[in-house]
């Protein structure tokens, strides 16, 4: 009995206490579920900016270069959430992160940018988040 009262008084005293637990910890990932993250392109006037949702035509690529295009990535989510908050770390570089607010539309998210001319040619990368939650690393070659 005494061997049972000090065991319980030890799980006690090493648990940390309701208040100091992170409470987001598990609503995070609970919120959305990630279907797909891909990176590509997307036709001029057929990109996110023009068209909603699953209206999007969207073209699987790794290589970055043709013109018409925007380039970007697509994430499909599972969710009930109408916008999630999405941050991008560019080329490993701590100092170029961006945050942004994206709404979902038929469960689907987009990022596109235009590639300007002096752009590096290259490997390049972009880390995606969505709500804190690591998404993928999209690797992408600009000719």
């Amino acid at each position: 009995m005494k061997t049972l009262l000090i065991s319980i008084s030890l799980m006690v005293l090493l648990s940390p206490p309701a208040w100091c637990q992170d409470s987001n910890a598990s609503s995070a990932s609970s919120d959305f579920e990630i279907v797909s993250a891909e990176f590509g392109r997307f036709p001029e006037g057929k990109g996110p900016r023009q068209l909603p949702g699953k209206e999007v035509v969207f073209e699987r690529t790794s290589k970055v270069g043709k013109s018409g295009y925007t380039y970007g990535w697509k994430i499909a989510l599972n969710t009930a959430l109408k916008s999630v908050s999405v941050s991008e770390k560019w080329d490993e570089n701590d100092k170029m992160v961006s945050s942004t607010k994206y709404g979902v539309i038929d469960g689907l998210i987009y990022h596109d940018w235009d590639v300007v001319m002096g752009t590096r040619k290259g490997k390049h990368s972009v880390e995606v988040s969505v709500n804190g939650t690591p998404v993928k690393k999209f690797v992408y070659f600009v000719k």
